[in-house]
């Protein structure tokens, strides 16, 4: 997993996988020198919002060679029609 992008998300108040559950998840992927980015949304629960997998989407591409995503452009709105762009 050396260098490979692993995007790890918990709800603070996810039951079924909670918190400390994520972070040894992470704390694994971490220790294979994986590229890992964690986010704690505190105020969710068993769930992935819509822009939590925009963000784990770019993440994990934008971090791929010749993958075209850059990540210093900011995301679009889930609203915008892309087809007219």
């Amino acid at each position: 997993m050396k260098d490979a992008p692993v995007f790890v998300y918990s709800g603070g108040q996810d039951r079924s996988m909670p918190p400390p559950n994520q972070i040894a998840q992470k704390d694994l992927v971490q220790q294979w020198n994986a590229k890992t980015k964690y986010v704690l949304r505190s105020e969710e629960g068993h769930s992935f919002p819509q822009e939590i997998i925009a963000e784990a989407i770019r993440y994990i591409y934008g971090n791929l060679p010749n993958s075209g995503i850059n990540l210093s452009e900011p995301l679009k709105s889930m609203d915008q029609d892309w087809r007219n762009e």
